[in-house]
C-alpha cells in the first residue's frame, strides 16, 4: 500500500495538511463525479504512465480516493473550498461540511517517523461534530521521538 497524498488545510490562517482522508458530500448539488485519463492501460508505454501520473496524481495508488480537497477551518466551523481529481465543486463555495463528524489530524512542522501513518513535530487531533470543532488536542512529538528512538530523516 503506499502512502496517500495528504488533503490540505487552512487552520489558524496557515495552510497546513492532514494525516486524515476527509469524505465528500453525499448531497446532490454540491460536487459532481469528472473522468479522469485511464493510466493503467496496457496501450500506454511505461513512460507515458509516469508523465500523466506526474501531469496527474489522481490517478495513481498514491490518491486511491482519486481526489486532494482544500478545507478550512474558521470561527469553528469545516469548509471545503476546492477539489481537484475526479470530483469538482458545483455549488457556490465555500461550503459548510455539516456532512462531516469524526476527528481530523493536522500535521505541522518536521516529520519525525517515516512509515504508512507517518509522525510530525506537531499533530492537532481536532475533533468535529456536524462540522462544528467541539474540542482541539495539541500532540508535541518532538520528546516521544527521542525516548522511542524514532528515526529522524
Amino acid at each position: 500500500m503506499s502512502m496517500q497524498i495528504r488533503e490540505n488545510i487552512i487552520f489558524e490562517g496557515e495552510e497546513m495538511f492532514t494525516a486524515s482522508h476527509l469524505p465528500l458530500p453525499k448531497e446532490q448539488g454540491l460536487v459532481e463525479k469528472t473522468e479522469l485519463p485511464e493510466i493503467n492501460s496496457d496501450e500506454v508505454s511505461f513512460r507515458e504512465r509516469v508523465r500523466l501520473i506526474v501531469k496527474n496524481p489522481f490517478s495513481s495508488t498514491a490518491c486511491r480516493r482519486r481526489y486532494i480537497g482544500t478545507w478550512e477551518i474558521k470561527d469553528d466551523k469545516l469548509y471545503l473550498l476546492e477539489i481537484r481529481g475526479s470530483y469538482k465543486i458545483i455549488s457556490k463555495t465555500p461550503i459548510f461540511a455539516k456532512w462531516f463528524s469524526g476527528s481530523i489530524v493536522i500535521t505541522s512542522g518536521e516529520r519525525l517517523k517515516m512509515a504508512l501513518n507517518p509522525r510530525y513535530e506537531i499533530e492537532k487531533d481536532v475533533e468535529i461534530e456536524n462540522g462544528v470543532v467541539k474540542n482541539i488536542k495539541t500532540i508535541d512529538n518532538k520528546e516521544r521521538a527521542i525516548k522511542e528512538g524514532w528515526e529522524k530523516l
